[in-house]
């Protein structure tokens, strides 16, 4: 899939956003007594999240548009 190089850079930063928030909930969640189990849902779901904006990363833009189809597991 052929995306322009504005949306993977709005992607990338979504992403992280995302997972700071992920964290910094788990971590309230925590501090005000809440359910362990959830906490470390959330913090599990963040760390998948910056997996996700990891393999974003890997990718480059060629002429404004990054091609998504590569292989950039590894």
């Amino acid at each position: 899939m052929l995306i322009p190089e504005q949306l993977w850079n709005n992607l990338k930063a979504n992403t992280l956003a995302g997972v700071v928030q992920l964290l910094e909930s788990s971590e309230k969640l925590l501090a005000n007594k809440g359910n362990p189990a959830i906490c470390a849902g959330l913090y599990t779901y963040a760390v998948e999240e910056y997996g996700k904006l990891v393999m974003l990363s890997k990718y480059s833009s060629f002429g404004g548009n990054v091609n998504l189809n590569e292989a950039k597991l590894f």
